[in-house]
């Protein structure tokens, strides 16, 4: 039996998933589930497919992901690639796109293009601060970012839909809650107080079904526990 390391795992997932059930999601999810550590975030780079553990380990903040029942369209970025390296071909990946290069090949990617390309630079540069507030301990603008990252699913991808709008907005106006964003899968991810999260999973999945007669569910993860799960999957 041949050792693998966690990344060489990842890249394998990747390449099943790739040729087998031909759907193209990229590494970072495998890499997550492959390399992810207790009390770290995991900064993936996946232009290099390379990891970084950032500190996550205040006992103060917990995580809450709450399941809409809905799942967006999978967002790729391969063909804008393809057209930017007309005029760029130093460009490799989506992590050498700045804002400008596609302000100045908007007519050429068009409308649609052009809204998921501004999405993933602006994405990644988010990315990057979200880091940055994770080391200083800076939970608040930390969900400022998550806030502006939904925000910019459903502006600008039209990402987005009723339910996971719905999430978002109950999760913003309970007390304790930094902030909501949306990601690929139709889940709706929190960061909030740790004195907060049983409430907040709690008022949040009964207003959700009152709201849109669906029942959600949802799980809270602490940097010591097992996740604690509530709604359908409870």
């Amino acid at each position: 039996m041949v050792a693998l390391s966690p990344e060489d795992r990842a890249h394998l997932c990747q390449a099943a998933e790739d040729h087998f059930s031909q759907v193209h999601y990229g590494i970072a999810d495998k890499f997550v589930i492959s390399c992810a550590q207790k009390e770290s975030a995991l900064f993936v780079n996946c232009q290099n497919c390379t990891g970084e553990y950032v500190p996550f380990d205040n006992s103060n903040v917990s995580v809450i992901i709450c399941n809409s029942g809905t799942k967006p369209q999978p967002i790729s970025g391969k063909q804008i690639i393809s057209l930017l390296q007309t005029k760029y071909p130093e460009i490799q990946s989506l992590c050498d796109v700045t804002t400008n290069h596609i302000e100045s090949m908007k007519d050429t990617l068009g409308d649609k293009l052009y809204s998921v390309a501004f999405h993933m630079v602006t994405e990644n540069q988010r990315t990057m601060e979200c880091k940055d507030a994770l080391l200083h301990n800076d939970y608040d603008r930390l969900g400022a970012l998550l806030m502006e990252s939904h925000a910019s699913f459903r502006d600008i991808l039209n990402a987005s839909s009723w339910e996971i709008d719905t999430l978002v907005e109950l999760a913003i106006e309970q007390p304790g809650v930094y902030g909501a964003r949306m990601n690929e899968e139709g889940n709706v991810i929190l960061l909030v107080q740790r004195s907060q999260e049983v409430s907040v999973m709690k008022d949040i999945m009964q207003e959700y079904k009152e709201r849109t007669g669906k029942e959600g569910s949802g799980s809270y993860y602490r940097r010591d526990s097992a996740p604690a799960l509530s709604g359908r999957e409870k």
